[in-house]
């Protein structure tokens, strides 16, 4: 038998050992390390993929091998979610190969029974962790342990008796049956306790596992994960079930880069979250429709703290997104300073860059129209990519996703905790006396041909009334930007205007307009030609659309700041900046609410 094992921690070396004795594994990569999957040679010539990796990317992975056509073994959970299971399952199916969860404790030899009143399950470790994920990682085993025994396996009630950060107590009745649950990650010791029974065991029931998965009989190996399949969707039901009932509730409200990026956060720290979109899809509006620039601060020479924020959440970003960066590409980056009307002269701009400690080249001699150009080393994003990622960490980490689903106010006495990600909305969601103004800027974002020589250039002429050229993801097309003549409306105002919603409804948010009736392009080019020799030559491929919100009245420093704003005991709002800030604050509102709800 050939196989292949994905994942290399703790638990993908045991594999290892036990595979290379019982099949031919023809390789071992690590989640980051999945191009491998996409070579049709290797993955035609192999039966089984063995998934070890984090929980989280399990789902992604799973669907990547299945639709290879190859039989898959993942450890526990295959999922959080028993919905994305289900589509699992579905798809193992229409490719028509096995898909087997680990279940390594029905090949023990230990007696596990049920008590004449109740059953009590103890379990601990020493190592760390929290106390939601002890319910994926040990108590997933003892909820699929409980299958067979139970009379009934309906839950008719669940109690919560002790939960902290790292320790959990339970009470679950299926049926009439009652069953307690306690599991502690900061013990002393390892023990594991089933109803008196003891089940650490000298026996090899990894390898009979294996043995039996891997086994070339089709009987056995479909009757093996049919059985698989019942155990594994009822142990999933009963830890999602588990995780919304036992621990804080929190609502996110809106999901752009923002809000998603919280709702997975505050569930990998122990949160049930639901992820309202009034969208059918995320990140459909301002998070796709921009520069896709991660800025590192060389954008705002009149405000350090955007600049300060931008560079110290840079490598946040890359550590959680860095997937979605555009790294085939040999993409330069430049940054001019404009011969007129420049609200911040080259020394200004060089003496700034040297105080926020950002590193610069500059380049002789400067283009048509600048006093100074420099090139810097900074990053752009593919939008498509960093979407896909954002879906595999919100089903990874088990959000329960809301789309076309308009979130009220009301909202707001069903849930411990809510937090509105809603950018051009929040106002929605507060008090009167809470509301603040806001600067609206309906934006036009041109996508455009240009000439040869800006191929995989970036270019951002600063710092007034000017323009930027960013290539446009994976393509051969740039997209522009405009201080003045992307804005086709700017106001200031508590909510957008309505009128001007129903005006630009059929291009707002769309993704590329083709031929748009309402485009700039013609004052762009016009504006462009004296930084960039040949614009008026450039192909306009269509426009996007979006609402952009700022804080009003500050032009004279151009601030971008992200904000994180605690309304009320059970109310909180993100204020979006720039896009590379987003880990950040997420794990600044995830540290809030955890000391509060679990405490330090």
């Amino acid at each position: 038998m050939k196989v292949g094992l994905i994942g290399y921690g703790k638990w993908g070396k045991t594999l290892l050992k036990k595979l290379t004795k019982r099949a031919k594994v023809r390789f071992v990569i690590t989640s980051s390390g999945l191009d491998l999957l996409n070579d049709k040679a290797i993955m035609n010539d192999i039966e089984w993929v063995f998934i070890a990796t984090p929980d989280h990317t399990h789902e992604y992975i799973v669907r990547k091998c299945l639709s290879k056509g190859v039989n898959v073994f993942c450890e526990k959970p295959l999922t959080i979610l028993s919905s994305v299971m289900e589509e699992l399952y579905q798809l193992a199916d229409y490719y028509d190969v096995h898909l087997y969860v680990d279940d390594v404790y029905n090949y023990s030899s230990s007696v596990f029974k049920l008590g004449s009143s109740s059953t009590s399950i103890k379990r601990t470790k020493s190592g760390g962790g929290t106390a939601k994920s002890l319910l994926s990682r040990l108590a997933y085993h003892d909820i699929y342990k409980l299958y067979p025994l139970l009379t009934d396996p309906t839950i008719t009630d669940i109690f919560l008796v002790q939960l902290n950060k790292t320790s959990i107590t339970f009470r679950i009745m299926f049926g009439s049956q009652t069953v307690n649950f306690h599991y502690d990650c900061d013990a002393q010791e390892r023990k594991h306790v089933w109803n008196n029974v003891s089940v650490e065991t000298d026996e090899d029931i990894l390898t009979s596992m294996i043995i039996k998965v891997l086994s070339n009989n089709q009987d056995i190996v479909q009757d093996t994960v049919l059985n698989n399949i019942k155990i594994s969707l009822f142990a999933t039901e009963v830890i999602e079930q588990l995780h919304r009932e036992l621990f804080p509730s929190v609502a996110v409200v809106g999901a752009g880069i923002f809000g998603c990026t919280a709702a997975w956060k505050l569930a990998s720290a122990g949160f049930s979250v639901v992820l309202y979109e009034k969208n059918s899809d995320i990140m459909g509006e301002a998070s796709r429709t921009n520069q896709y620039r991660l800025h590192r601060g060389f954008h705002y020479p009149r405000s350090p703290e955007t600049a300060l924020a931008s560079k110290s959440a840079e490598s946040a970003f890359i550590k959680t997104y860095g997937e979605s960066l555009l790294k085939d590409q040999k993409i330069t980056h430049e940054y001019c300073i404009a011969s007129e009307n420049s609200m911040v002269t080259a020394d200004q701009y060089l003496k700034f860059c040297e105080e926020v400690g950002l590193d610069y080249e500059v380049v002789t001699p400067p283009r048509d129209g600048c006093d100074l150009v420099v090139r810097v080393k900074e990053n752009l994003f593919n939008d498509t990519r960093l979407k896909e990622i954002c879906y595999q960490y919100l089903r990874g980490y088990g959000v329960q996703l809301k789309l076309s689903q308009k979130a009220s106010s009301d909202i707001l006495t069903e849930y411990d905790h809510v937090v509105v990600a809603t950018y051009s909305t929040i106002n929605d969601f507060l008090p009167r006396d809470n509301q603040r103004d806001y600067q609206f800027e309906l934006c036009e974002k041109p996508i455009v041909k240009m000439a040869e020589e800006y191929k995989n250039k970036s270019v951002v002429i600063m710092d007034g009334p000017f323009m930027c050229i960013d290539p446009y993801g994976d393509t051969d097309y740039h997209v522009l930007g405009n201080v003045e003549h992307a804005i086709h409306d700017r106001y200031v105002s508590k909510l957008p205007k309505k009128d001007l919603l129903k005006k630009y409804k059929d291009i707002l948010n769309k993704g590329i307009i083709i031929d748009p009736k309402q485009t700039n392009i013609s004052e762009f080019k016009r504006t462009g030609e004296k930084f960039f020799p040949r614009m008026s030559d450039l192909e306009h491929i269509g426009s996007m659309f979006t609402h952009r919100v700022v804080l009003p009245n500050r032009e004279h420093d151009d601030a971008r700041p992200t904000e994180l704003e605690r309304v009320s005991r059970n109310l909180s709002v993100i204020f979006s900046g720039k896009i590379g800030t987003c880990v950040d604050v997420a794990d600044q509102l995830v540290k809030e609410l955890s000391e509060e709800h679990y405490g330090t």
